[in-house]
């Protein structure tokens, strides 16, 4: 995972499902790459899944 200033921290997984605890963490970083505004979401609070756009 990557940081607003690109600092790396690596999170083990077990399994290819783990990845879903870390979804909304790498849609930040997908819309960032992209130069999409990207909304503050605090770890933990309940944030529902919002779809890429291309």
């Amino acid at each position: 995972m990557f940081d607003e200033n690109k600092v790396e921290t690596r999170i083990p997984i077990e399994s290819s499902e783990d990845i879903y605890q870390h979804a909304d963490h790498l849609r930040t970083t997908v819309r960032r790459y992209l130069g999409r505004p990207v909304a503050v979401v605090e770890p933990g609070a309940g944030a529902s899944p919002v779809p890429l756009q291309a």
